[in-house]
């Protein structure tokens, strides 16, 4: 009986963030967090004579010099988070629960344009490791020709997945999904090139592998040769901006977004050659759809390993999602994936569902949002040795019982 009754007040916390409507009215209305600052004539006077103008809007911090292209955006975000896990193991007879709090992300982002509009630049840090200490996450530049062609070099993110192409800030769930977390790309250093037109968008960048921040050209971690691109087709609506969020408020337009991407890399012999030889041949596609205070999003990913000497693999995973405004501040979500091991990376599947909702302090923003969500692991994830745990962001730890709940808690603060 008491597992039971510990599992249903973990269900509980779904209910907290749209609760909060009622006692938040007077932060709601008229929030300073959705409203652009003014800068008086006083103001700009001054800063003409020293060659800037400051100004806030809710989603960055602008400085200016009125007689060139030049800008410096600065801002960053907070994300801290209560989370907990109940899980079974052999070696007890009731319930292990695991709980804690941790800030997820503290980031400061620098931005703007040098010279000309044209020539951009991205300098981000993530400051909530172990030990504190500041990690250099995006250093890109990037030009765009008035073709709309550019190419960009640097570090950050190469096109792949759609889940991960939008901002942290900006997802539908605190957390991304498992899944993506396992196919995805992440962030690596890179050379790009790409095109933007008004309803497709297309890009390819030459990478040094999945997830490889800040390694010197000859780390042994890294790909020989990596290489990714992805295709983003805008099927209806007026913008491919209505995407870079998942949340669709009230009033939004209907929209439909498709894309696909492919990636390849070979590993063993940069550095000492310890990282094992093996190629890796990856692709997904997408379905994103938005509309009058709902959105939806269906992605499916196939990895195929060729090792040099053993037997190669195939993994696959499947996502759907959804959510639904409940009123101007309050959206409910749910979200199920299927992830789908070779053999030799299993053997046994691993299925997730989750639930949850956000509470939006500003309307229509996401500048300072609460969220609630449950995740429910059906399987163990001893059986499916290609599910990484623990992971601390989607509070997934090890078992081998299956049938574990989770939940999270988070504050957002995007300045």
């Amino acid at each position: 009986m008491g597992h039971h009754i510990t599992r249903r007040s973990a269900a509980g916390t779904l209910i907290l963030v749209c609760g909060l409507a009622q006692t938040s009215n007077a932060l709601a209305q008229g929030s300073h967090l959705d409203a652009p600052a003014l800068v008086t004539g006083a103001a700009i006077d001054e800063a003409e004579a020293v060659g800037s103008i400051g100004s806030f809007n809710r989603k960055r911090f602008t400085l200016s010099n009125p007689a060139s292209d030049d800008t410096l955006n600065i801002g960053g975000m907070l994300q801290t988070r209560y989370l907990g896990s109940f899980r079974d193991r052999e070696a007890e007879t009731d319930d292990s629960y695991t709980g804690g709090f941790q800030v997820s992300r503290a980031r400061l982002r620098v931005g703007g344009s040098i010279w000309s509009k044209a020539l951009t630049f991205v300098v981000q840090t993530e400051l909530s490791g172990r030990d504190g200490r500041a990690t250099l996450l995006d250093a890109e530049l990037k030009y765009t020709f008035e073709n709309d062609v550019f190419v960009r070099f640097g570090q950050g993110k190469p096109g792949y997945s759609r889940e991960e192409s939008v901002t942290d800030s900006q997802q539908l769930t605190a957390e991304r999904s498992v899944t993506n977390s396992i196919f995805t790309l992440g962030r690596s250093q890179l050379l790009g090139v790409g095109w933007n037109g008004p309803r497709a968008r297309i890009s390819a960048e030459v990478h040094e592998g999945p997830a490889m921040l800040n390694t010197p050209f000859d780390s042994e971690r890294e790909a020989d040769f990596a290489l990714s691109t992805r295709a983003e087709w805008l099927a209806v609506g007026d913008a491919f901006k209505a995407f870079d969020e998942m949340t669709a408020f009230r009033g939004s337009d209907f929209a439909m977004l498709l894309g696909a991407a492919a990636g390849y890399e070979t590993y063993g012999e940069t550095g000492p050659g310890t990282a094992a030889d093996r190629d890796i041949w990856r692709a997904t596609v997408d379905l994103s759809l938005r509309g009058n205070g709902w959105n939806a999003m269906a992605a499916g990913f196939w990895r195929h390993t060729e090792p040099d000497t053993g037997s190669s693999a195939d993994d696959f995973a499947f996502q759907v999602q959804g959510g639904v405004m409940a009123s101007n501040q309050c959206e409910l979500f749910a979200r199920y994936e299927a992830i789908l091991p070779d053999t030799i990376n299993g053997p046994d599947d691993f299925h997730i569902i989750t639930a949850g909702a956000n509470y939006f302090l500003s309307p229509e923003s996401h500048a300072a949002r609460l969220t609630a969500q449950i995740m429910y692991y059906l399987d163990p994830t001893s059986e499916s040795l290609i599910v990484t745990a623990p992971s601390t962001g989607n509070a997934l730890l090890r078992d081998t019982e299956g049938d574990q709940v989770s939940f999270i808690l988070q504050a957002q603060v995007v300045y």
